[in-house]
């Protein structure tokens, strides 16, 4: 396994969206991804061929962090506590851990206030 430093693996691109259904046109229809995963009314997860997937999700309120922008890289986590401590103890700004069904995931920024995500999810939540 390749050097991925505190991450698992680059788990996805994601893309905030307004619309999932005008999303999972676009990405399935006219670009022939196929959904991983669907949840109503959150996100929908697509393949890309590789181990790195295509998020579209809708943006929401309440989220903890650095604000909404464009695409931003979400990293995979086997700890997510673990990985939330070592970003702390390192300076880098970001929320509490915030869950969803089967996932927990947190927003943070680099030192430019780029956001990128973590997330944390078993092995049976993306078949």
């Amino acid at each position: 396994m390749a050097d991925t430093g505190i991450f698992r693996e680059l788990h996805a691109v994601i893309v905030p969206v307004p619309d999932l259904d005008a999303a999972r046109a676009f990405y399935g229809g006219v670009l022939g991804l196929e959904v991983a995963r669907h949840m109503d009314g959150m996100m929908t997860v697509f393949r890309t061929g590789g181990p790195t997937h295509v998020c579209c999700f809708l943006p929401f309120e309440e989220a903890e962090g650095p604000a909404m922008g464009g695409s931003f890289p979400n990293f995979r986590s086997d700890d997510i506590a673990a990985t939330r401590a070592h970003l702390v103890e390192h300076g880098v700004e970001c929320s509490e851990i915030q869950a969803a069904p089967e996932l927990k995931f947190l927003q943070a920024s680099d030192p430019f206030g780029n956001r990128f995500d973590v997330c944390e999810y078993g092995e049976d939540w993306l078949p």
